[in-house]
């Protein structure tokens, strides 16, 4: 009764009672969501080609589709199923990401954020959670790495970012060549140059 009394909680539209901070956020989308649900009035009579988010949607990232489905399912508030064509920001940590998506009932406006890959969660760790990908890929890069040194491997390409002191280094301490990547144009210029010189070894 006595957090009803300091105002922590409201009724909601639904006649339910909820937070303050999700009435106020509702009141602040209402006008915003009159826009969309207008546009999307006839969403299901419209092709997939004329459908089009608002939000730009751009970038790379693995995405497990049952689990996005299953995220897409139902709004945390209100349970409506979610739209992908209400996305509103996304924010890519590695090979994951995180959606916003905004939910199309009017009373409701609730901000979904949903994963686009399994998460996981340190012992005792707080804030956000890792990315399943993300760690299968630095414990496989870790392995690359004790198994080029058990086995004394030459590394020929690193992928990294445009650093040149890191490479510089890494050329100065080794005695054979040593190729870095740092965007795709790099990886097709080296497969290509690499076609040319076995052409040339191997003439007909």
């Amino acid at each position: 009764m006595a957090s009803f009394l300091a105002g922590n909680f409201a009724r909601h539209k639904s006649g339910r009672f909820v937070k303050s901070s999700v009435v106020i956020r509702s009141e602040h989308l209402h006008e915003g969501n009159k826009k969309k649900l207008s546009e999307s009035e006839s969403i299901g009579s419209a092709t997939p080609s004329v459908l089009s988010c608002e939000f730009p949607v751009t970038g790379r990232c693995i995405v497990e589709l049952k689990l996005l489905a299953k995220e897409l399912d139902g709004c945390n508030l209100c349970g409506k199923t979610a739209q992908f064509i209400q996305l509103h920001g996304r924010n890519y940590l590695g090979l994951g990401s995180f959606l916003y998506i905004t939910c199309r009932e009017e009373s409701c406006g609730e901000i979904n954020v949903c994963h686009t890959s399994k998460v996981h969660r340190a012992n005792g760790a707080r804030g956000r959670p890792v990315f399943d990908i993300n760690t299968k890929l630095a414990a496989g890069a870790e392995l690359a790495q004790e198994c080029a040194n058990k086995f004394n491997a030459e590394v020929q390409i690193l992928v990294g970012d445009d650093d040149s002191a890191t490479v510089k280094k890494v050329r100065e301490s080794v005695s054979h060549n040593v190729e870095k990547w740092s965007d795709i144009n790099h990886a097709k210029k080296s497969f290509t140059s690499h076609l040319y010189a076995l052409q040339s070894q191997f003439k007909r």
